[in-house]
């Protein structure tokens, strides 16, 4: 029997004014009518009316928040909120604290991160909340600026300074906003954060969230490679590096932490060639460090190699990089052999020494899906020499990840032209082997893409 139907704003007198719009679509008529409940019917109804007017007052406001309630993916009454706000010159402040409510009670909802960049923004416009000068550092223009920072108050987050210049100082207020001190700016943004983390401690894996810290970082120019870290303070709050550590810590296996420790270091637009040495290699052993504690997380892995690969890119932009030699280069630039060189070194540790020296037998057998030797003369599987040395190399490899690393350097030699054919033909016997060894022993749910790449090995004539 369906529930008896709902009223709550047709017999409010303070809505008597409103007719409500219902849905066009007739649910008899339809083919697979959606099931409403009468109250969420009144609440669309009552909201279609007032848009239509394009009403903005307080008792929308109310509406759009019991809508929200009732279904809080309603992208269009998250607009029309927003409109209405700013119509009404609302305290965003309080909004804030509604969002805050309305977010851990719908931790998966993506609306609540837009509508909290809205209220952002208009924070930063109306002078409520400044945005982060980067002083005493690298002094490239700060392309998210405009109508920022200012103030004399040190970086609480990072440790760095705010730029005090009076053209800085210079803001535009809302005559309908609150004129904020500094420190109660810094307080939003802190509060931000602590907001942010609580959300993480629900799920700390949650994408929107992340999505909202990087968005967070850029729009507010609080970049952290640890150049500016706060010194002993216990008043400091943690920079954002600091703050990976801690979740880091708790999950070492949480690649969006590890998406936002490259975003934090690597993501301002002055490119990798204006990175600070000592953070490449700080960054490098960060890595190491963390895959010591779970060789098979792919995350790290995956650090290292864009370590390496943006390192080597950027090596040769750094001599004739202005913005490199004035602000960031010492009296010396890492090597990138050096530093590729130590990536190799470490990931050659998680391998058998004799995959690692070639020291193994090359047979002449084609391996089957199940791993065994096909003997070429029948087709019957057999354990033949080859299969039982692949058993052995593969009991020594404590990281797939590791291997696969090594075989893309391995490859490398292969397709370098500086090397003599025998020492490219040596290369090319490990790499086959590591893709072989990948596909029967170590990762088979993978096989056929592991010997695809293998089929891809170029023909150098190996005996």
């Amino acid at each position: 029997m369906p529930k008896p139907p709902l009223h709550v704003y047709s017999p409010d007198p303070t809505w008597s004014d409103i007719s409500p719009i219902h849905a066009p679509e007739d649910p008899e008529s339809s083919l697979a009518s959606i099931a409403y409940t009468a109250e969420y019917i009144e609440v669309t109804s009552y909201l279609r009316a007032v848009m239509s007017l394009n009403e903005q007052s307080e008792r929308v406001l109310a509406l759009t928040e019991h809508m929200i309630e009732l279904n809080p993916a309603h992208y269009t009454v998250w607009l029309y909120r927003a409109k209405v706000l700013e119509a009404l010159k609302k305290d965003l402040r309080e909004e804030m604290v509604w969002l805050n409510g309305v977010s851990l009670k719908f931790i998966k909802n993506y609306q609540i991160w837009h509508h909290r960049q809205v209220l952002l923004e208009r924070m930063v416009k109306a002078g409520i909340v400044r945005k982060r000068r980067e002083a005493g550092r690298v002094s490239f223009k700060d392309q998210n600026s405009e109508g920022g920072g200012g103030g004399d108050k040190e970086n609480r987050r990072a440790g760095s300074t705010v730029d005090t210049s009076d053209e800085t100082k210079t803001t535009t207020h809302d005559p309908h906003s609150s004129q904020w001190e500094d420190d109660e700016s810094e307080d939003i943004i802190e509060g931000e954060f602590d907001f942010i983390n609580q959300m993480l401690a629900k799920d700390a894996k949650n994408y929107h969230v992340w999505s909202y810290r990087q968005w967070l970082v850029r729009f507010l120019s609080l970049w952290d490679d640890g150049s500016t870290s706060a010194e002993d303070d216990s008043e400091q709050p943690p920079s954002e590096l600091e703050d990976l550590d801690r979740w880091l810590d708790k999950d070492v296996r949480n690649n969006s932490a590890w998406n936002h420790r490259w975003f934090i270091v690597f993501g301002r637009g002055y490119g990798p060639a204006t990175v600070r040495d000592e953070h490449w290699e700080r960054e490098l052993q960060y890595a190491m460090v963390r895959i010591r504690l779970a060789p098979q997380n792919e995350s790290p892995w995956n650090y290292i190699r864009g370590l390496v690969k943006h390192h080597v890119k950027s090596a040769p932009l750094r001599e004739d990089n202005d913005a490199y030699k004035k602000h960031i280069a010492p009296a010396r630039v890492l090597p990138t052999t050096q530093y590729r060189a130590s990536a190799i070194e470490f990931a050659s540790g998680f391998l058998p020494n004799a995959l690692t020296r070639g020291d193994f037998t090359d047979s002449g057998k084609q391996s089957s899906g199940t791993g065994t030797e096909v003997d070429p003369q029948n087709g019957e599987g057999v354990e033949g020499e080859g299969d039982i040395e692949d058993e052995k190399l593969a009991s020594g490899v404590r990281s797939t990840h590791a291997l696969d690393f090594m075989a893309e350097a391995w490859l490398e030699q292969v397709l370098d032209g500086k090397l003599n054919l025998e020492e490219r033909r040596f290369a090319s016997r490990k790499v086959e082997r590591a893709f072989r060894l990948l596909a029967t022993k170590l990762d088979p749910i993978r096989r056929n893409y592991w010997d695809w790449r293998r089929g891809m090995l170029p023909d150098l004539k190996v005996a």
